[in-house]
């Protein structure tokens, strides 16, 4: 899946009801796919391709593309997948739920 596919899928998957109370930035690297970052506003989402240096409150890994996808609008396992090692975060780990919320 390529970035610009991933970032329109992802953004059509929005629920801004689920983001009311969450501001912040979110890295999402996709793996050999790249990465981008989530801009999280109160109910508002703004998704673009992240830069090298783009900072971000935390960053969730992924294998690549697709399998973001899967997880993060509930198509696949979360649970499963951090098990596995095919999912990970660092920084704020209690806002991974929050993310996981805004997209299912």
């Amino acid at each position: 899946m390529r970035t610009e596919e991933f970032i329109a899928r992802l953004t059509q998957a929005f629920h801004p009801a689920a983001a009311e109370e969450f501001d912040g930035h979110v890295r999402l690297d996709l793996g050999d796919d790249g990465a981008v970052l989530l801009h999280v506003n109160h109910g508002s989402l703004a998704v673009a391709p992240a830069p090298e240096d783009a900072s971000a409150d935390f960053t969730l890994y992924f294998n690549d593309a697709k399998h973001a996808f899967d997880l993060l609008t509930g198509a696949a396992d979360p649970v499963a997948a951090f098990m596995a090692h095919e999912f990970r975060a660092d920084g704020y780990l209690i806002w991974v739920f929050s993310v996981l919320a805004m997209f299912r």
